[in-house]
């Protein structure tokens, strides 16, 4: 087994290097078409995992990394561990929290304990997310799936991670690609009537949760697949981009592609233009 890669001192790395950094660590573990042993990459790391109910004041954690004089500890709330004992989302969704506090050793200068290097921010969590991510689904692989579920639910199954972990590792190595997950209901906030609204979203682009599917695919029905070309608000811009969308039961798969148009400059006010093309088939 390979040593766990280190980076030099002086704050942490940049949000660019998480790529390569998880690349480091999956070539010290495992190889790219296997799934990483959690255990083993705690082990290169030098962090051991224990269980913990974590409540600090009124907020809840599932995780929080911990120096010690031989490393690190990942505590791990005990409920979480109790569930992904039972449960296949909830023990890939612990795989995930794992890898995310294994990438906060980076930021930390070595020694008996270990000190932090730099103050935590909101782009430590951000390399973090993007750390876990790579670490979990290697960029090769992400790169090569199909952007469509059964793409998706290959490198769920190959690297027993959730589809939004998969999502996320598509649209990080297909950077022109958004892949975005609908359910109907009101706003999570709001209220108001029932649409099909965003649950989660992979993306280059910010994507406010609860924000309405503004597409004729919306109204696809169970089973259907569509797609059209049509101007879509991501972001507060409009952009001009291929959808494909699949329906289910309970939600709706949508991709988007950026790199067919180029996205529209200037005032974001504009009205969302009619779809061209409109593609319905059924899939099994």
């Amino acid at each position: 087994m390979g040593g766990w890669p280190r980076t030099a001192s002086g704050g942490g790395p940049c949000l660019s290097a998480a790529g390569e950094l998880a690349a480091l660590a999956r070539r010290g573990l495992v190889k790219d078409s296997e799934a990483v042993a959690m255990r083993d990459a705690c082990r290169a790391a030098r962090v051991g995992v224990v269980r913990r109910l974590l409540n600090v004041g009124s907020a809840q954690h599932t995780a929080m990394l911990v120096p010690t004089q031989r490393g690190f500890n990942a505590v791990v709330d005990s409920r979480l561990w109790a569930r992904a004992a039972e449960a296949d989302g909830a023990r890939r969704h612990m795989r995930f929290v794992l890898a995310h506090e294994l990438a906060h050793t980076f930021f930390y200068e070595p020694g008996p304990p270990p000190t932090r290097a730099s103050r935590p921010d909101h782009l430590e969590e951000r390399f973090c997310h993007h750390f876990a991510t790579l670490l979990l689904v290697p960029s090769p692989a992400a790169r090569s799936a199909p952007p469509e579920p059964n793409g998706l639910w290959e490198l769920v199954a190959r690297y027993d991670v959730s589809q939004q972990v998969a999502a996320w590792a598509v649209a990080r190595a297909r950077a022109d690609r958004s892949i975005l997950m609908f359910r109907r209901g009101v706003h999570p906030r709001g209220g108001g009537r029932e649409a099909m609204r965003l649950v989660w979203g992979a993306s280059q682009h910010f994507l406010a949760r609860g924000e309405s599917f503004k597409s004729v695919l919306a109204d696809l029905t169970p089973g259907e697949h569509g797609s059209c070309s049509q101007r879509l608000r991501l972001g507060g811009r409009d952009h001009d981009v291929d959808l494909d969308a699949w329906r289910f039961p309970s939600s709706m798969l949508v991709v988007a592609h950026h790199g067919a148009h180029p996205s529209l400059e200037g005032p974001p006010a504009r009205p969302v233009g009619a779809p061209q093309g409109q593609h319905l088939t059924l899939f099994p």
